[in-house]
């Protein structure tokens, strides 16, 4: 199984994908035997994957036009998001390739940092584990989530079309959720092995490197905040639309019970794994700010290096830092998928009440 050496390691690994769907491409630079640093590369093969994006859902208009029933409607909404996702997910990863290049780059200083500073090298072979253990369940969800939609939803050439279309635009941004997903993961290590190495230090060696390391948190949210927002609306909003065409359509069409049961487990199969990889996410970004006052706890243990001013300056730091916000909107924390939850429940009972099962008999195809 893969076993990264380093930070860099994950990074550049993260890269090679990013190179085949149009998203910015950096290469590492080793500037001696110490330093490595990781630079931007001009390509331009972003145009060619906007164009066969955008010629794809043209395509889609063109060829499939939108029926006047419930199924056409969740169809055409559920593949327009996705490919308005993965277009401006790689619009705005150009627009913040420099923001990238930098976090990268602070990812290698700050590990070369803790390295000196606890006389250890950093081990990443569990980070490495877990990374191929999650695209390779996420990679199995989604065909068999393919599969299933085949054999199910099947009955002309033109359904045919629009699932491999739609699966088609769902695997081409598939890679970037591992990147939502892993960055933070990385920083809480990062943040974890700074915690175990300070135990000995004094307080103004610690200071000095967490405060870079802070910095580096607060650019991550910053970079990454308007991904996770886009995120977050086209899984909120394609979730609320699949149960209730879901459960639509178990209440007005009569299946096989082979295809009923399979029905119900891949849809909630499908919904606890959304759910699930947008929980691990916000943890992650908890879990940093947590490590947050473990550090002060270690720094007040350790002050004596410090005057009563100095600490005082160190407690309001650590005490008055705001939680991370994403676009000002709501907190990166584990409460968000409570409201994501909840949200999704309120509007497939709005549906429900809006539409008679008399005429949602005749309103689903």
């Amino acid at each position: 199984m893969w076993c990264p050496n380093d930070v860099s390691d994950i990074v550049l690994a993260f890269c090679k994908v990013w190179t085949y769907f149009g998203l910015p491409i950096y290469k590492l630079k080793t500037v001696n035997e110490t330093k490595k640093i990781i630079q931007h590369q001009k390509y331009y093969i972003c145009v060619l994957n906007l164009v066969i994006f955008g010629s794809v859902l043209l395509l889609y208009f063109v060829f499939l036009p939108v029926e006047n029933n419930l199924a056409s409607y969740v169809s055409f909404y559920e593949y327009f998001v996705n490919y308005f996702q993965t277009i401006v997910i790689i619009i705005y990863a150009h627009v913040k390739k420099k923001e990238f290049e930098d976090i990268f780059n602070e990812l290698i200083s700050i590990e070369g940092n803790i390295h000196y500073f606890s006389g250890r090298k950093l081990i990443y072979d569990k980070l490495g584990k877990e990374l191929v253990r999650y695209v390779v369940q996420q990679t199995i969800v989604s065909i068999l989530l393919f599969v299933f939609d085949i054999y199910s939803n099947i009955r002309s050439e033109t359904e045919l079309v629009f699932i491999i279309g739609y699966y088609f635009g769902y695997w081409a941004n598939f890679h970037f959720g591992f990147f939502l997903l892993f960055l933070p993961k990385i920083v809480l290590k990062l943040y974890c092995d700074f915690i175990n190495a300070i135990k000995h230090q004094n307080a103004k060696n610690t200071i000095k490197v967490y405060t870079k390391l802070h910095s580096l948190s607060v650019s991550v949210v910053k970079t990454l905040q308007v991904f996770i927002l886009l995120r977050t609306f086209s899984t909120f909003s394609i979730t609320a639309l699949d149960i209730f065409f879901g459960i639509s359509l178990l209440t007005t069409h009569h299946f096989s019970q082979f295809l009923t049961i399979c029905l119900i487990f891949m849809n909630v199969s499908w919904l606890i794994n959304v759910l699930f990889n947008e929980f691990l996410m916000l943890y992650y970004f908890e879990k940093i700010l947590e490590q947050k006052q473990l550090i002060g706890e270690l720094i007040s243990e350790n002050n004596r290096f410090c005057n009563r001013k100095e600490l005082i300056l160190i407690y309001l730091k650590f005490g008055h830092e705001p939680p991370f916000m994403v676009c000002g909107l709501f907190p990166l924390n584990c409460t968000l998928i409570f409201s994501m939850i909840a949200g999704v429940a309120t509007q497939i009972i709005y549906l429900f009440q809006f539409i008679q099962k008399k005429d949602l008999e005749n309103y689903l195809y």
